[in-house]
């Protein structure tokens, strides 16, 4: 796996000016679940903000993109895009483990850092949720200089102290397991992780471990650990 190449294509602002920026992965098994989660922040979006919708994917079928797209169709202040990322993976693919029920797609996430470039902050969304308020509530949520905004993890911070000597949680590496978050809502500041050099951090990591047990969430918590001392931001 190559560092990060910070020539790759990158993505600009829809509007300009104040914009609700989010970010999603997906890839053809996922879709029709990414249709529900559009849908569902689409019906809850306040007509007076502006939204910035970005899919993160490779290879989805056209049929998959139109009919995602209609969802914002009349909608004006909803911009809703795709963006391939094949070639910002084509040589990191098999350095990213995958198993059970899924993909790369789920690491898609860690580039976002430079595809997003013009952008200092947006929140990362999982697509096999609903939304039940306005998306826009956690794009303004004040990060601070945290890295990550994020809940935590009960189920794994209790895996965590039951198994003090299970390779896993030597893996994740935490100084204290009351910082392990779930990764499938999380606010991210890009601007930070730019300066910190997340998407290094986050590649050395993966060559190290190989095998992350919870994939791109023991990624996220190990770089939040490593590159800050805080807390998951309450929410």
């Amino acid at each position: 796996m190559s560092s990060p190449d910070h020539a790759v294509r990158t993505i600009d602002p829809a509007f300009d000016g104040q914009a609700a920026a989010v970010v999603f992965a997906t890839d053809v098994n996922y879709a029709p679940y990414a249709a529900v989660t559009i849908k569902s922040i689409i019906d809850t979006a306040s007509p007076e903000k502006r939204y910035d919708l970005v899919i993160l994917e490779t290879a989805l079928p056209e049929s998959d993109r139109v009919r995602i797209k209609s969802l914002a169709e009349g909608r004006d202040n909803i911009s809703l895009r795709f963006f391939d990322i094949s070639e910002i993976i084509a040589d990191k693919a098999d350095d990213l483990f995958v198993n059970a029920h899924l993909s790369p797609a789920t690491y898609y996430r860690l580039f976002t850092p430079s595809i997003f470039q013009r952008y200092d902050k947006l929140p990362y969304l999982d697509v096999d949720l609903v939304a039940m308020a306005d998306v826009a509530e956690l794009f303004e949520a004040d990060l601070g200089d945290d890295l990550i905004g994020a809940v935590r993890d009960y189920y794994g911070i209790k895996d965590l102290r039951e198994k003090p000597d299970y390779p896993w949680t030597v893996q994740v590496g935490l100084s204290d397991n009351l910082l392990y978050f779930n990764a499938g809502v999380h606010p991210l500041n890009l601007h930070r992780m730019r300066r910190e050099n997340f998407e290094e951090t986050w590649m050395k990591y993966l060559i190290r471990v190989k095998r992350p047990r919870l994939h791109d969430q023991d990624i996220l918590i190990h770089c939040r650990h490593c590159l800050s001392n805080r807390s998951p931001s309450p929410t």
